[in-house]
């Protein structure tokens, strides 16, 4: 009964290690054009920076639907988060210049001795101050 349980053991460990042998196989298939693994082709088109270059080198080079599917779709991300930085970038360029000049501006005002007011940013200072008094 011993012998028959360790042989069951060894049985279902080699089925395991059979069916993740062929998983790992399986994910690693280089049955791609280019003649690259499959998971590293798909993946190369998501990578920041180069990920649109790739995907362009793959849409033009590779025949498979699923990898030029990825190719796409990592393309439209690098693409949308570009356009993104692109219209977001001149904002905060914008918010970080008015904001040193609205800090210079205070700083000017109390080094020559006078007490800064901004809309709804002094009242909300004016309301912490007393509640840092009690």
């Amino acid at each position: 009964s011993q012998r028959t349980r360790q042989v069951s053991l060894k049985l279902v460990n080699c089925s395991y290690n059979k069916s993740l042998e062929v998983i790992l196989m399986a994910a690693n298939k280089t049955n791609t054009t280019l003649n690259l693994p499959f998971n590293v082709l798909t993946a190369a088109c998501y990578l920041p920076w180069l990920g649109w270059v790739v995907a362009i080198l793959v849409l033009l080079l590779e025949k498979g639907q699923e990898a030029r599917w990825h190719a796409v779709h990592g393309f439209l991300i690098s693409l949308t988060f570009f356009l993104l930085s692109m219209v977001l970038l001149p904002l905060a360029m914008l918010f970080m210049v008015a904001g040193l000049v609205v800090q210079l501006y205070a700083a000017v005002k109390v080094y020559n001795g006078e007490k800064p007011r901004f809309w709804m940013v002094s009242d909300w200072a004016d309301k912490a101050a007393e509640k840092i008094k009690m």
